[in-house]
């Protein structure tokens, strides 16, 4: 359900004119569903300080949603009890897909314009590294067991690969192909 009031108000703010059910009721798209902060006042918003939400992530613990701004190059944190925007996090350009760690520690974001990932504490909110990565990241996925994060470089022919205890690149994997978008593990 939370997962569905994220998405319904991505939806809203791109333009679509979808339906949502939230507590067992259809919620038109067209009203506020989120309180932010401008400045020193917290008020609803209609969305137009945001620019372009394209990708969410939600804690293990279901309690915050993690929306990319990949106008702005921002994270907004939405606390999904109160459906409030608790915190934004400067991450880089065109940031689109975000992964939380499976403990929940940890928010990955690509900066697709950037060449980099924003690796995010999620209990501080704070970026708390920035690594290199080739040429256009596109798709982020983490292993199962959560030690390394796949960077698809779309932009150019490679891999990258994290090693997310440590927070460095660890891997370059070269010549996959031209132009690689996506990820998967298999069984």
């Amino acid at each position: 359900m939370l997962g569905c009031v994220a998405l319904a108000n991505l939806a809203q703010w791109s333009g679509k004119n979808h339906s949502c059910f939230h507590k067992a009721a259809a919620v038109p798209l067209r009203s506020p569903r989120i309180r932010h902060r401008h400045g020193d006042a917290t008020s609803d918003c209609d969305h137009s300080c945001w620019r372009g939400p394209e990708g969410i992530g939600i804690t293990p613990n279901g309690e915050e949603v993690y929306a990319t701004n990949q106008g702005d190059g921002t994270v907004s944190v939405i606390d999904t009890t109160t459906l409030t925007v608790i915190a934004t996090i400067p991450t880089g350009n065109l940031c689109q897909r975000v992964v939380i760690t499976r403990d929940g520690t940890k928010a990955f974001v690509q900066n697709g314009y950037s060449d980099t990932v924003s690796a995010i504490d999620t209990a501080t909110h704070t970026v708390i590294a920035t690594l290199p990565t080739g040429h256009q990241p596109w798709t982020i996925l983490a292993n199962p067991n959560d030690m390394k994060m796949y960077v698809c470089n779309g932009g150019d022919t490679s891999v990258t690969v994290i090693d997310i205890p440590s927070l460095t690149v660890s891997d370059t994997i070269a010549d996959v192909g031209s132009g690689p978008w996506d990820l998967a593990f298999g069984r």
